[in-house]
């Protein structure tokens, strides 16, 4: 049996070359996107193996980070946020906010407690810093990015918002999905935002 060792991601470490049919090394060239894929029979070069996962998106791991959040026009009031309390029998949360790079896009999670929430204006999340969202390959301003909750442990509201990447960019803010601003009217003190969303990167590119 003959066997190559490639420098290659961590979840795939060595490849059999007679135990993998080529055919399905081309049907998986498909599914990844990368520049060449093969056919059944077809000599399989170190070369093409190493210029093809050159092709595939850099993703790193997940990074802690504390957003800033504000209400208002920045630059905007501060509020002060802290992780979510601790419940019993469920782990602390170790940060509000996780981030990571796949391709020339962030993705963020972010679980937001407010201990108190009474100023006027659009909440606010600034990315981690250094980082600025690619307004040029977003449609306009205002555009959906992701998904998100709030709590108001005060009207005991529950709502579904969207995430949405604001004029007022790098920072990001919600609109509930039933209509209206994610304000500190919608969370109240006491009141939890968890977020998801993803956006494009001034200066990456999907390899690089």
């Amino acid at each position: 049996m003959l066997r190559i060792t490639i420098d290659c991601p961590t979840w795939m470490t060595r490849v059999a070359v007679s135990s993998v049919p080529l055919l399905m090394i081309g049907f998986a060239g498909v599914a990844l996107g990368v520049p060449k894929t093969f056919t059944n029979g077809q000599l399989l070069t170190a070369a093409d193996l190493n210029a093809n996962f050159e092709q595939l998106p850099t993703v790193t791991e997940w990074v802690a980070y504390t957003p800033e959040v504000t209400a208002g026009s920045p630059p905007g009031t501060a509020i002060a946020t802290t992780t979510v309390p601790d419940l019993p029998g469920v782990p602390p949360a170790d940060s509000p906010g996780y981030w990571r790079r796949v391709g020339d896009t962030m993705e963020v999670r972010l679980d937001t407690f407010f201990p108190t929430c009474s100023m006027s204006g659009q909440l606010l999340w600034s990315l981690p810093a250094g980082y600025t969202v690619d307004a040029a390959k977003l449609s306009g301003h205002y555009d959906v990015v992701g998904t998100g909750t709030t709590v108001n442990p005060g009207t005991g509201a529950v709502l579904n918002t969207n995430v949405v990447a604001t004029h007022q960019l790098p920072l990001i803010g919600i609109q509930p999905a039933t209509g209206g601003t994610g304000t500190c009217a919608v969370i109240g003190s006491g009141g939890e935002a968890r977020l998801q969303f993803a956006v494009p990167i001034q200066g990456w590119t999907a390899t690089n």
